[in-house]
């Protein structure tokens, strides 16, 4: 497909020149470094320029690193391009979507449950979930779909499951095209979990990627 939009390279200038005192930057990261925060990189652009980037060993800014809960934004981002195509409904039932057979009386979770993490499901019942992308609709939730929040790696990940299942692709070829080749995102490792690229928190990237 032919993409709308793309992006340019990241333009580098001292932070001086940007209006940012290099002292307070050095500053940040010594005290980033101090509070035990365990920083892996950090990148800071003013008006869409870089500033300032430094790493910590053993990670580095030009080296892909795993990214954890920052992977759900590009899931979310692939179901957002399917809505746009035409290709999946935010109200139609993931169970459907997935060939799941729920348990009978269960209520239906949709695709944009999973999305706002409103499957229904406590931290509990989330907790006790197996890597298996679709266990998360085998198991009756104890509130009501829509009605109770909880963060929830296994709904993310069960997006990045119906990607595939719709498309017949992993998650992060069918995003190549439409956004990680436009972006300037080179072939990057997804780690998979379950038969599946976990959407969730697989993805390793560089700083200048995010």
């Amino acid at each position: 497909m032919t993409s709308t939009f793309s992006s340019r390279p990241l333009v580098r200038r001292s932070s001086e020149e940007l209006g940012i005192p290099t002292a307070a930057l050095l500053a940040l990261a010594d005290r980033l470094a101090e509070d035990g925060l365990d920083p892996h990189a950090l990148l800071v652009a003013r008006r869409g320029e870089v500033a300032f980037e430094t790493a910590w060993a053993p990670y580095r800014q030009d080296r892909p690193a795993l990214v954890y809960s920052a992977s759900k934004t590009f899931t979310s981002l692939a179901i957002g391009f399917l809505a746009d195509e035409g290709r999946v409904s935010l109200d139609a039932a993931a169970a459907d979507l997935l060939a799941v057979v729920p348990p009978t009386g269960a209520p239906v979770i949709t695709v944009r449950h999973l999305l706002t993490m409103n499957t229904g499901h406590t931290s509990a019942q989330i907790d006790a979930l197996g890597e298996d992308p679709r266990e998360l609709l085998h198991v009756t939730p104890e509130r009501e779909p829509g009605t109770h929040f909880a963060y929830s790696s296994p709904a993310t990940h069960a997006l990045s499951a119906i990607v595939t299942a719709l498309t017949g692709e992993a998650l992060t070829a069918y995003l190549r095209p439409r956004l990680l080749d436009p972006l300037g995102i080179g072939e990057r490792w997804m780690r998979s979990r379950g038969g599946v690229e976990h959407g969730a928190s697989g993805y390793h990237l560089t700083v200048a990627d995010l």
